[in-house]
């Protein structure tokens, strides 16, 4: 905010960010974004998609024209979508209302690589929204108010909910190729030849590192009702030769004698005590010399301004969540030298940070 910037209008549109995140789960559940690009198609960009007149858009997604003008508005107020003006060279005659859809806006189709519609279809949940209802609660507490709001954990509801659960792996495996440029960045695979990913969810990360490394193998060690889909995947990669999936539980027992395992965005949903319960499981996993690499987000580390706002609300959807937070270098540290890990280090990206530990 600059100094000329008056105090209430700048409070206001804080306010209604909220309303901008609904916004877009309405569109990406009425199929909107999808509904610029007919048939099949993995979408990259938006140069293949013509302008389509308000009445089509609405003919495809069996909406009355007048309402979707309503949410096409606030989509081109967003940047998502345009509603060009007919050029000088057109008929004098006004044209029907026509929109396109912007190189942003083609993020939220289906199949698109970055899974976004995945994130705000998750992020948006009711049982979520009505948590964080509670956020008060939460830091007076300095405890998860999810489960008093809807009766479960988190971790039971999404079991409870498949297509919940399906969302939130997909959200999660957006981050795939990101984390295997940070962990390659800090030399984490350097003389692996089996990597076992510890609550690797459907197996993103694995598969993007089998492809950067030939020679690797890799394990996504995670909850029964999530190593179907990593199998599924390894399979439609044609990966099925160089990986698998494992059913295990982080607090009891992991696949052992890899000479790498990874904590890739795990330890931030878990309090102090439950992240050394799973380091314990880990250590106790791994054969001495074997390496544990970490990736997260550390507070301390040096973010934009964006990158730094969306990493401190997230540490406050950490707690709502599940009573964890995000942390510092210094704090993931003492961590990993209370639970039997050795010769630490730490690399910091632009989007991810990297801890490396070693079993002693």
């Amino acid at each position: 905010m600059t100094d000329d910037t008056d105090p209430i209008v700048a409070a206001s549109a804080l306010v209604r960010g909220h309303l901008v995140s609904l916004s877009i789960r309405a569109a990406v559940e009425l199929g909107v974004f999808d509904a610029f690009l007919p048939g099949s198609g993995t979408p990259t960009g938006p140069d293949s998609y013509a302008a389509v007149p308000l009445h089509t858009l609405a003919a495809r997604l069996t909406l009355e024209p007048r309402q979707l003008a309503r949410l096409l508005t606030v989509l081109v107020d967003l940047g998502l979508v345009t509603n060009p003006e007919p050029g000088a060279d057109q008929e004098a005659e006004p044209s029907p209302p026509a929109y396109e859809i912007t190189a942003v806006g083609v993020t939220f189709v289906d199949g698109h690589p970055s899974r976004l519609r995945d994130l705000v279809l998750m992020r948006t949940e009711r049982s979520v929204l009505d948590s964080w209802q509670r956020l008060d609660a939460a830091l007076r507490t300095d405890a998860a108010v999810f489960e008093t709001v809807n009766g479960v954990d988190y971790w039971t509801f999404l079991a409870q909910h498949p297509n919940q659960e399906t969302r939130f792996n997909g959200a999660m495996a957006r981050r795939g190729i990101e984390q295997a440029e940070a962990l390659g960045a800090a030399g984490a695979l350097d003389g692996t030849r089996t990597l076992v990913d510890v609550g690797g969810g459907e197996g993103a990360l694995v598969s993007e590192l089998l492809r950067r490394h030939p020679d690797l193998k890799g394990v996504v060690a995670d909850r029964p009702e999530v190593t179907t889909a990593a199998t599924e995947a390894f399979f439609g990669q044609c990966l099925a030769d160089r990986a698998y999936a494992a059913p295990a539980d982080f607090f009891v027992e992991l696949p052992s004698g890899a000479d790498a395992y990874v904590l890739s965005n795990v330890l931030h949903d878990w309090d102090d005590g439950d992240c050394r319960r799973i380091l314990r499981t880990v250590r106790a996993a791994m054969e001495p010399g074997a390496r544990l690499w970490v990736v997260e987000r550390l507070l301390d580390a040096e973010r934009s301004d964006d990158a730094r706002l969306d990493l401190h609300l997230l540490d406050l959807h950490m707690l709502v969540l599940f009573g964890a937070r995000e942390r510092t270098r210094a704090e993931y540290g003492a961590l990993l030298l209370a639970t039997g890990f050795t010769d630490l280090s730490v690399a910091t990206g632009p989007a991810w940070d990297v801890i490396g530990a070693r079993a002693g």
